[in-house]
């Protein structure tokens, strides 16, 4: 079974006809996808640009959060020395080493 969308006469022109109609139509095709192609390449631009803003400021974070962590351990530890420090003076007063 066989559709015929045009006459069966072998006339150029109607050939002609099809074939620039054919064209037209994946011209505008390719036309429109190439559009939605840069657009979609502005757009992944945007996000990469955000994406990497937001690195950025999530590594700025990371790095002001790593320093004082650092800082407050750092004091700790200091604190935690004195107070075993006094805490061994005591110790060796009161057991009468000194």
């Amino acid at each position: 079974m066989s559709l015929l969308i045009f006459n069966t006469h072998n006339e150029p022109m109607e050939y002609i006809s099809l074939v620039l109609a054919l064209l037209s139509v994946v011209g505008i095709a390719l036309l429109f996808f190439k559009k939605n192609s840069s657009e979609t390449s502005a757009l992944e631009e945007v996000f990469r640009v955000q994406l990497q803003k937001e690195f950025l400021l999530n590594r700025e974070e990371l790095s002001k959060n790593l320093k004082e962590n650092r800082n407050e351990l750092t004091q700790t530890i200091e604190r935690l020395n004195e107070t075993l420090i006094k805490k061994l003076k005591m110790t060796v007063k009161n057991c009468g080493l000194l």
